[in-house]
């Protein structure tokens, strides 16, 4: 597993982890364009719009960025997505 900084992770497709690190609380998810879901995630918990997941949502609304890590568990292939996240 890797956190990465600002910048992003790479665009590619893989298994990620939003991880609070106060609580230890974790949500597990996938994208087909990381560095992507890593832009959405920033611009979510920044601003509230576009949240997709009410319970991360709701998790983040109170609480601040330096908190939480995004972590990208593995890399895969598109295909192997759903396998690796059900894996978890």
């Amino acid at each position: 597993m890797k956190t990465y900084p600002l910048t992003g992770p790479p665009s590619a497709s893989g298994v990620y982890l939003i991880k609070n690190k106060t609580t230890g609380q974790i949500y597990v998810g996938q994208s087909v364009d990381l560095r992507r879901r890593y832009l959405e995630w920033r611009t979510v918990f920044s601003s509230g719009l576009g949240a997709t997941n009410p319970a991360l949502h709701e998790a983040i609304k109170n609480s601040n960025i330096e908190d939480w890590d995004f972590v990208v568990f593995e890399l895969c292939e598109p295909q192997q997505l759903d396998q690796l996240e059900n894996s978890i």
